[in-house]
């Protein structure tokens, strides 16, 4: 059985591919030597994951139409071989300090290059900052006089006090049988209330 793994050239599935091989590297030469890896030194930061995303990003922009070519299968599988061989070259001649300290790194200016053009040049040319100020916050103005005239005009009338509420008296149905008795002090107290106001 024969496995082959395609991988398209140019893009992130490179560098993954690359980073797969370079933590097995890393687990052999751990288990080899009895130790524990660190961690931290294998996990992907977020700087690594943003270079190999933007890996060949530049020649997949700037390529046209004509640079793409369909290659006999034979060819890719041979430049694949060639490739591999040349990482395995490469994996070998790393030390273990040197696989420690190992990142994917790519060119950091690649986010400002696009289609050819550099445009940090450009916004240095055109004197953009990373600022722009937003206007000046009014206060909207009301026009509105007849309102404010209204309430500055208004003279306070004296309140007349408001006369006392009478008792709340209890609801009594019929039905509920209630001793006769609760009807006269009911009704003597609202004839009280009726005295105090006048």
């Amino acid at each position: 059985v024969r496995v082959f793994r395609f991988i398209t050239e140019n893009t992130v599935e490179e560098k993954i591919v690359e980073r797969a091989e370079v933590k097995l590297r890393l687990d052999k030469l751990v288990i080899q030597q009895g130790r524990l890896v660190d961690a931290k030194q294998t996990a992907l930061n977020k700087d690594e994951m943003l270079n190999m995303i933007r890996h060949g990003a530049n020649e997949v922009f700037a390529s046209k139409d004509s640079a793409i070519t369909d290659e006999d299968i034979d060819t890719i599988l041979q430049k694949g071989e060639a490739k591999t061989e040349e990482m395995k070259q490469k994996l070998e001649t790393l030390g273990e300090s040197s696989l420690r300290n190992f990142t994917v790194d790519a060119p950091t200016d690649s986010v400002y290059q696009f289609e050819g053009e550099d445009y940090r040049e450009k916004q240095k040319i055109l004197g953009i900052g990373n600022w722009i100020e937003p206007p000046k916050r009014e206060r909207k103005a009301n026009y509105a006089v007849d309102a404010y005239f209204r309430e500055a005009l208004r003279v306070s009338e004296p309140k007349a006090p408001k006369a006392p509420r009478p008792p709340k008296q209890p609801i009594v149905q019929d039905f509920q049988f209630f001793p006769p008795r609760l009807f006269e002090l009911l009704d003597q107290e609202i004839y009280y209330f009726r005295q105090t106001v006048g």
